[in-house]
């Protein structure tokens, strides 16, 4: 109850830990993803994300919480929140048939990019297994591992500011 009330008044915003940082790049091994930006004006909050040598996809970003919006040509109307406020470990959320805890926050991390230690550690249970994924404040995704699939970033290229 306490790190609820704590999360309720120190919250951060979903957002930091998934930016819609226009040029913001994270590459993970055979998969570069780099940030567009809001382009579409009839989803304004559609962040587009484009992944070298596939089709670009979309994440909603809301106040409340990031979700997968499917791929931009083919966009779903059914969207499965990424991360959802309040960030605290041992908050939890329910979509469709899939569970999402919040195991951890600020547990360092430390993938080929780097070591971080403002993150958000999300594990999903479902019924074709269990997956856990890694938030970095100012970054994303910088590690998601299912089974014995393992993706970390390689190398994070963040925009140059005028």
């Amino acid at each position: 109850m306490i790190g609820f009330i704590l999360a309720f008044f120190f919250a951060r915003d979903v957002n930091v830990y998934l930016p819609c940082t226009r040029g913001l790049t994270v590459e993970y091994a055979g998969v570069v993803d780099t940030i567009v930006g809001y382009t579409d004006p009839h989803e304004p909050r559609l962040c587009v994300i484009a992944r070298r040598g596939a089709v670009s996809w979309a994440r909603e970003q809301l106040t409340d919480r990031v979700s997968y919006a499917g791929e931009v040509d083919a966009l779903v109307a059914l969207r499965p929140p990424m991360l959802k406020a309040p960030l605290y470990t041992g908050a939890h959320w329910r979509f469709d048939r899939t569970d999402y805890a919040i195991v951890a926050v600020g547990r360092p991390v430390t993938v080929p990019a780097g070591t971080f230690s403002d993150t958000v550690w999300i594990e999903e249970t479902s019924e074709s297994g269990r997956a856990t994924s890694v938030y970095v404040a100012g970054i994303g995704l910088v590690r998601h591992e299912r089974g014995a699939t393992i993706m970390q970033a390689v190398r994070v290229l963040r925009p140059s500011t005028p």
